[in-house]
């Protein structure tokens, strides 16, 4: 039989695994329409996300489509 140290060793940890690693926390509050269009965009990928990963997709598309030259980024600096 093992020790002590060695079957502590193998027990699984308890509780929701991390699956975004170390980030910080973002509230944001959002309007019924704001929700609805997110829930929409959501409800059109091809694999089911939760709103939080719905609104870190759209963030980055948006900054990915800034950084290209395009986007509401670009438009609202006025270039």
């Amino acid at each position: 039989m093992g020790s002590i140290r060695e079957i502590r060793k193998s027990k699984p940890k308890m509780g929701r695994p991390v699956t975004t690693g170390i980030g910080v926390p973002v509230l944001l509050r959002m309007h019924d329409p704001q929700l609805a269009a997110l829930d929409a965009w959501i409800a059109a990928q091809n694999e089911p996300i939760s709103r939080p990963e719905g609104a870190r997709r759209l963030i980055e598309m948006a900054l990915e489509g800034a950084r290209k030259g395009k986007g509401a980024l670009t438009l609202a600096r006025g270039t």
